[in-house]
């Protein structure tokens, strides 16, 4: 039997359920139970031990289960899994020393597939678990539809993913499946490289001890502490910083900028947007691009039509500096947003 794991953001809104493939019942895993937030490091986590052979607890599975709608990863997910699953170990530091922590090195990055990746989104920026719920076929657990279980017909599954309607807060942990202990606490050691980082001083915020200490860690390490926001938004802005050569040059920016929208997604220029050392520095009219891409990119829809209402009511000449982007002037085209 053909196996995958299914990475990605999911919840669920409302009543409807659906039923699990026929005869797969026992085949499908969920990485949490049902109204629980799985946190990311937890769930990456359980997917390595699983694959060490390590045995863990997973919830029971019902036949019946909710209709879960499937997001897109970022580029954390991808690369804390393609990197572990090269990683023979993982050294944490933290206030009591290192902390080494075995991982998988056989962990196969071709049963791994990435809600937007491998696994591709409708246009509708959602993927549901069964695309036909009222179908006699889909009733019975026979799918044939467009949704994960169609597509997936015939494999074994784990999920890798919440199933929280939104709004949930319960957390789950790695004591839920019989897995505590296997990994230690993470906490604390993100408490402490955050400490190293909050006492380095502005003028040397990309250069000096923290980035010296980061450049010494390995990759598995980094691409685990990168699920920390502030981390992450530090690492986004020294890879700006270096393309600019120090804030130096602002064209450069602009461009690296704007290019977010492809090598890192909406997340990424999000992190980056919001940062007032990239506003300071660049251009008016790449800021203006690169706000209209992390709309576009992000595929919520009620963000799209943000960015439509505020496209019309802009000047001519603002216009024409968004449409300078090819990407927003296809967009643009593409909407007729144009009179």
């Amino acid at each position: 039997m053909q196996h995958k794991y299914i990475v990605g953001h999911s919840e669920y809104h409302g009543s409807a359920s659906v039923r699990l493939p026929h005869g797969f019942e026992h085949d499908i895993r969920f990485y949490c139970t049902e109204e629980e937030v799985l946190p990311r490091m937890v769930g990456i986590t359980m997917l390595s031990l699983d694959s060490l052979g390590i045995p863990i607890t997973t919830p029971d599975t019902h036949p019946m289960v909710p209709n879960y709608e499937f997001f897109p990863v970022d580029s954390r997910d991808i690369d804390a899994v393609y990197t572990l699953a090269h990683e023979k170990s993982l050294c944490i530091d933290g206030p009591h020393g290192q902390e080494w922590v075995k991982f998988p090195e056989g962990l196969d990055p071709q049963e791994i597939h990435f809600v937007g990746a491998q696994l591709p989104i409708h246009s509708s920026g959602i993927t549901r678990l069964c695309e036909s719920p009222e179908s006699d076929e889909c009733k019975s657990g026979e799918h044939n539809c467009e949704g994960i279980l169609g597509l997936y017909k015939g494999y074994s599954l784990d999920f890798v993913s919440c199933r929280a309607s939104s709004g949930a807060t319960k957390i789950a942990d790695l004591s839920s499946f019989g897995s505590g202990g296997q990994l230690g606490d993470f906490g604390e050691a993100v408490d402490y490289v955050l400490e190293i980082l909050r006492s380095e001083s502005k003028e040397t915020l990309f250069d000096g001890d923290f980035a010296r200490y980061w450049d010494g860690l390995p990759p598995g390490t980094q691409a685990v502490f990168k699920y920390n926001s502030k981390i992450f938004e530090w690492c986004e802005l020294r890879h700006a910083y270096t393309a600019s050569n120090g804030w130096r040059d602002a064209e450069t920016l602009g461009k690296y900028l704007v290019t977010q929208a492809d090598e890192g997604g909406s997340h990424v220029l999000s992190a980056l947007l919001k940062n007032s050392l990239i506003r300071k520095h660049t251009p008016h009219k790449y800021l203006l691009q690169a706000f209209a891409l992390e709309m576009i990119v992000s595929g919520d829809p009620d963000r799209q039509d943000a960015f439509a209402l505020q496209f019309k009511k802009q000047s001519v000449s603002v216009r024409a500096q968004l449409l300078e982007e090819q990407r927003v002037a296809d967009y643009v085209k593409a909407m007729s947003l144009l009179p």
